[in-house]
């Protein structure tokens, strides 16, 4: 089994065991202690509350656990070795405080030496990470619930945040956010985007916080143009809302712009490899495209079920973004240091305008990021497979691109054979690639005997 969806298993299944049951929502004649605008909002509580309760919920709270590992390893980064916050605390993993009074112990509890991480001449492995991670999402949920009563009946969006910030903040501090808390219990979206902004922890995670506004505050303007439509007393003139849902789609609309011309740059990039006719280059689109298709499928069909095949899909859709800028480099016969550094560069700054590019949809960016960083082990799974399909294109048309590069059927061989070594050495966590690597290599090598 991948060491990764075993660690997943073991760690995710005691909170699944343990969460036998969501906690309970407010019921039909339970409903002291919560006011409601309306009797359209009342009801609305009602019927997501009997929909909920519907629901399965180990497979709730594992998609929730799924959600906030990726949203956290997004903000927090993945780092084996000690490195300090951006307050000077000594963190380690995907944001765990060596200084949090349970460190020790919970560093114990993985197997790890917590005086040689805490002086940083120890690493912890991935698996490691990943048990401190969950178990401190498992955690955070919890608390999510027990500090938001209403937790399980609010927009999925507003759970992930809350569950975030709890994970960031720790749920004694986020306790604190009386006002924030009482806005989310009361379905006021508007008051807790404001309460979350006027803290100190907006001032000091970030553009995580700035997402996590942004988020909120779209579920605010969302619940005022439902009671509007639904004639309901509501704090803004239907003047107002408008302008404002104009406002938000001119931002939409500037931020889409931005992503159509990457589409259309990557539609423009020429790779070296050659369509089965012959006489037509490859673009970075049309290679993406194939990538994606290809990655999600076998995430989900083939096997790598611990893979999520959405997730996937967006890793290969971001993954050659920096192209469009930087352009194709031909690596078929591998590059010398100097090409290498030659490459590094106009990446490095073609990726800053991609950034720029990408301003309005940061998700984009957090997994242009993460697959740059390749810790992943979604994005690792595309980076690997990503150097499958040139082999496959040789295979289709027939070696074309090959013999155009002057390249001979012994020189084939050996570059498969290096980058062959390579890979099964950088990519160890997926020995199953290897074989399909080395399948696909001996196909494109068939074309040319």
């Amino acid at each position: 089994m991948h060491e990764y969806e075993e660690t997943r298993r073991s760690t995710t299944g005691v909170a699944l065991g343990a969460s036998e049951r969501l906690a309970k929502p407010p019921g039909e004649d339970d409903l002291s202690g919560f006011s409601f605008g309306s009797q359209h909002e009342r009801n609305s509580f009602v019927t997501a509350k009997n929909q909920l309760v519907k629901m399965e919920p180990p497979l709730v709270d594992f998609c929730l656990l799924e959600a906030s590992d990726h949203f956290a390893v997004r903000w927090e980064g993945w780092h084996e070795k000690r490195y300090f916050d951006s307050l000077g605390v000594p963190t380690v993993g995907v944001g765990f405080n060596l200084q949090r009074e349970d460190a020790r112990d919970r560093l114990a509890g993985v197997d790890a030496d917590y005086d040689a991480v805490l002086k940083g001449s120890a690493e912890l492995t991935d698996a490691q990470v990943i048990a401190l991670l969950h178990r401190d999402l498992e955690d955070s949920l919890t608390s999510a619930r027990r500090l938001v009563r209403t937790f399980d009946l609010l927009p999925y969006s507003a759970q992930l945040i809350i569950v975030d910030m709890v994970f960031n903040l720790g749920a004694t501090k986020f306790a604190l956010f009386k006002r924030t808390r009482a806005a989310f219990e009361a379905f006021d979206y508007r008051t807790a985007a404001a309460e979350m902004r006027d803290s100190k922890w907006y001032t000091q995670v970030g553009h995580r916080s700035v997402h996590h506004v942004d988020a909120i505050e779209r579920l605010a303007l969302a619940a005022v143009v439902e009671r509007a439509r639904n004639a309901e007393t509501i704090p803004l003139s239907v003047d107002d809302v408008e302008v404002e849902e104009n406002r938000q789609a001119g931002e939409f609309v500037e931020g889409a712009l931005q992503v159509a011309d990457l589409a259309l740059r990557l539609g423009a990039v020429e790779r070296v490899t050659l369509h089965p006719c012959g006489d037509l280059f490859e673009s970075d689109a049309t290679h993406t495209v194939m990538l994606a298709l290809l990655a999600a499928g076998a995430a989900a069909d083939h096997g790598w079920f611990f893979l999520d095949p959405g997730r996937v899909a967006i890793f290969a859709l971001v993954h050659d973004l920096v192209e469009a800028h930087a352009g194709d480099t031909n690596t078929t016969r591998g590059l010398s240091p100097e090409e290498q550094a030659d490459k590094d560069a106009r990446e490095a700054a073609a990726l800053v305008e991609v950034r720029r590019q990408l301003l309005a949809f940061p998700t984009l960016i957090g997994y242009l990021d993460m697959y740059e960083a390749q810790k992943d082990p979604a994005a690792r799974f595309v980076r690997y497979l990503d150097k499958v399909l040139p082999k496959l294109t040789h295979a289709l048309n027939e070696g074309a691109s090959l013999r155009l590069q002057g390249m001979k059927l012994e020189d084939v061989r050996v570059a498969h054979q290096v980058q062959g070594r390579e890979l099964e050495e950088r990519y160890r966590d997926f020995p199953d690639l290897a074989l399909i690597f080395n399948k696909a290599c001996e196909l494109a090598e068939e074309t040319m005997s």
